[in-house]
């Protein structure tokens, strides 16, 4: 699933960091939902080990490397302290994604055609008929 990161930034406002899954919860409590989604979204489905926060980044393991190129080096420096010597666990959020992406098409499915929902969305016309189709349980909270 390809999300771009204004779709991301959209998603964050309107999640509240305490129902993110895991540490994500924490994680986005001190560096916001929308840093935390991009986390989730671009290394997430990773339990890693967080040493003590060194400024000398030739001592930096691959994986704080990326975070600094995901979110910055100033929110990586706050969830390395913040998790300071412990495993920190980045879920997916592959279902708070998909439920996004789906009404994303189903709101856009009155303007564009199944041809332009799938090549906008890397999408089968079939699955998009599916999605377009899907009963919508109003006892479950709209994400938007």
């Amino acid at each position: 699933m390809h999300l771009t990161d204004d779709q991301i930034r959209e998603i964050s406002t309107r999640v509240e960091a305490e129902n993110l899954p895991g540490d994500l919860a924490d994680v986005a409590t001190f560096i916001g939902e929308y840093p935390a989604l991009l986390l989730a979204y671009k290394i997430g489905g990773v339990v890693i080990y967080l040493r003590k926060w060194n400024d000398d980044q030739s001592l930096w393991s691959d994986e704080i490397k990326l975070w600094v190129e995901v979110v910055g080096l100033d929110n990586t420096a706050t969830i390395v302290r913040l998790f300071d010597g412990d495993y920190i666990n980045i879920p997916k959020c592959e279902s708070l994604f998909l439920k996004y992406r789906n009404e994303l098409i189903r709101n856009e499915a009155s303007s564009k055609t199944k041809a332009e929902l799938a090549r906008d969305h890397s999408l089968s016309d079939r699955h998009i008929k599916r999605i377009k189709n899907a009963v919508h349980d109003d006892r479950q909270n709209s994400l938007f």
